[in-house]
């Protein structure tokens, strides 16, 4: 069940930050900031705050809530976002050149 359980988190908070911050990221691709800088911030900044919110919510709602699983799933997420964005923005670079 623990293992069970730890993935469901990971996943939780891989899709969660995906989706929140993907969103933001793509919007702010229409501007003329750098897109690798942008992700790395925005990703940093969702991954951070969904985290805290974690925190904040998870024991009251959850007596077997572990704040390490949840955070490490939250870092998983946080490096696997930025990654995307980082070998997207490498490919398009390689790309135009």
């Amino acid at each position: 069940m623990g293992l069970c359980n730890a993935a469901a988190r990971a996943a939780g908070g891989l899709v969660t930050a995906g989706i929140l911050g993907n969103l933001i990221v793509f919007l702010l691709k229409l501007t003329r900031l750098d897109p690798v800088k942008t992700a790395f911030a925005i990703m940093l900044v969702v991954n951070c705050l969904l985290a805290i919110v974690a925190l904040l919510i998870g024991s009251r709602v959850d007596p077997d809530f572990r704040f390490g699983s949840v955070l490490f799933a939250y870092i998983v997420s946080f490096l696997f976002w930025f990654a995307v964005h980082w070998v997207w923005e490498k490919g398009n670079t390689l790309a135009i050149s």
